[in-house]
C-alpha cells in the first residue's frame, strides 16, 4: 500500500514534469 504523503510527492513531481514538458498548455491549466 503506497502511503497518501508519497502519493502526494509524486503527483506533484507529475505536475511539474507535465508542467515543463507542455509549457503552453501548462499555463492555460494553471489559470483554469
Amino acid at each position: 500500500m503506497i502511503k497518501r504523503s508519497t502519493l502526494a510527492a509524486l503527483r506533484k513531481l507529475e505536475d511539474q514534469r507535465f508542467l515543463e514538458a507542455h509549457k503552453k498548455s501548462g499555463e492555460l491549466f494553471a489559470k483554469a
